[in-house]
């Protein structure tokens, strides 16, 4: 390639195409990310807050009261706009790696059983899984995190969510 046709030992020809591609780097190693830092994602949980397990159906739901402080990942406060399909009402609230996260499906125990709760353990996470059976609907409830988080730092937190979980009148 002849000398007049190089720019800094590049080839005059290719720099227009290089500049879209330069271009793009850029917006994805900087422009993106700036707008993703200034963009606030928490969603902390404030005194009275109360998240829906369930659909309201009929005159009941299934509710329970997640623990002050505690980001809100996904699900629907009560008293927002009311859960749907497309929304997913599945919650999951999250504090310093711990993750709480409840979903209900129809189920009833032939010994009649109201509850269950395990504790595991693996090489990476502790958790609890609970199971409880309100008004023919099944709740499970998953919590996983580090072990010296789950079982020191958040156990007084975990256990009164776990034991907010309830049935209440739909208006109440």
């Amino acid at each position: 390639m002849p000398v007049e046709n190089r720019v800094w030992g590049l080839d005059r020809r290719s720099l227009p195409w290089a500049l879209p591609v330069l271009g793009l780097i850029i917006v994805m190693a900087w422009v993106l990310p700036a707008i993703a830092r200034a963009i606030p994602w928490d969603d902390p949980v404030e005194p009275g807050d109360v998240l829906f397990i369930s659909q309201p159906a009929d005159a009941f739901r299934i509710v329970f009261t997640p623990a002050v402080g505690w980001n809100i990942e996904q699900g629907v406060v009560v008293g927002e706009e009311p859960p749907t399909a497309a929304r997913g009402i599945d919650p999951r609230v999250v504090d310093e790696g711990v993750a709480f996260s409840a979903l209900t499906k129809p189920f009833v125990t032939a010994a009649g059983d109201k509850g269950l709760l395990v504790r595991y353990v693996s090489p990476t996470n502790d958790g609890v899984l609970a199971a409880l059976v309100l008004d023919g609907n099944g709740v499970q409830v998953t919590v996983t995190g580090p072990a010296e988080q789950v079982d020191v730092e958040h156990a007084e937190d975990v256990a009164a969510m776990l034991v907010s979980i309830r049935e209440e009148e739909v208006g109440s």
